[in-house]
């Protein structure tokens, strides 16, 4: 017979129990299941996704202080070479590609402005192409004039937008006329004596041999042109991008004593990357 001591243990013992018991029944152990599991992950990857296409588009967007000064002379007459090619072999993919690469690596402008410059430039050069007239040219102009829009609002220099681009038309309809190449390297020369508010023998020379290795090309269009042609254009075209930068970066000072003019020493290393080592 039980005590009411040991009745009074047992029955605090059997509460105690049936309190676990009742506890472990209403309160569910939290197991996950196999859709939880992987819907995890996947909204991790989807964040993951959102979170670099907005770098993406910040990145490409984000707007950046070009330099139309500052090239590498080289590369850009390498890379107006090849651009030639892609023009005269109707390769405007190409030529797009190329303007783009020069755009962003050379003078530093972002990707979406490259993209920007790509396209008019190579826009306009598609439409002027197959022009036979100067009135059928000015399709070509708008394009020129957005071109020449973009490069103003981030590349550093402060031009008249729709005269620049009315010279660039005016030279390759000279180009297209045959005229001499002495004339339309005036025209050139007035394109940069435009852009960088600088006119001197520097930048009339480089407009000059560039305009001469034109010249070289029209001599040779009738299937004349070979490998080692295309050489010695892009050898011209750098000599006239290395007289052009001379042109545009020595400033020249007079000295108050003498009334005489000094220029400082002069360089022709140029600051852009290679065409292959920028980024995208």
């Amino acid at each position: 017979m039980l005590t009411v001591q040991q009745w009074y243990s047992w029955k605090k013992a059997d509460i105690s129990a049936t309190s676990a018991l009742l506890e472990e029944a209403l309160v569910p152990t939290y197991v996950p299941n196999r859709l939880t599991m992987l819907q995890s992950p996947r909204r991790n990857i989807r964040w993951a996704v959102i979170v670099l296409a907005v770098g993406a588009v910040l990145y490409g967007c984000w707007p950046r202080r070009a330099h139309l000064r500052t090239f590498a002379p080289a590369s850009v007459g390498r890379a107006e070479a090849a651009m030639w090619r892609h023009y005269y072999d109707h390769r405007y993919p190409a030529l797009v590609w190329r303007l783009y690469r020069l755009g962003r690596c050379e003078y530093g402008f972002s990707p979406l402005d490259s993209v920007r410059l790509a396209y008019y430039a190579g826009r306009a050069a598609q439409v002027f192409q197959p022009t036979r007239s100067r009135a059928e040219a000015q399709r070509a102009l708008p394009f020129l004039e957005s071109y020449y829009r973009v490069a103003r609002l981030r590349g550093g220099e402060t031009f008249d937008v729709p005269r620049v681009a009315r010279l660039e038309l005016e030279w390759w309809q000279l180009r297209r006329e045959q005229a001499a190449a002495a004339k339309y390297a005036q025209v050139i020369a007035q394109v940069w004596a435009q852009m960088y508010a600088v006119d001197n023998g520097d930048v009339r020379q480089a407009a000059r041999l560039r305009a001469d290795m034109m010249d070289y090309w029209d001599e040779r269009r009738d299937d004349k042109m070979r490998a080692e042609g295309w050489v010695h254009i892009e050898a011209g075209l750098v000599r006239s991008y290395e007289r052009l930068r001379l042109g545009i970066t020595t400033p020249v000072f007079r000295t108050g004593s003498t009334g005489g003019v000094t220029k400082p020493a002069r360089t022709t290393a140029g600051t852009g990357q290679a065409m292959w080592a920028c980024g995208p």
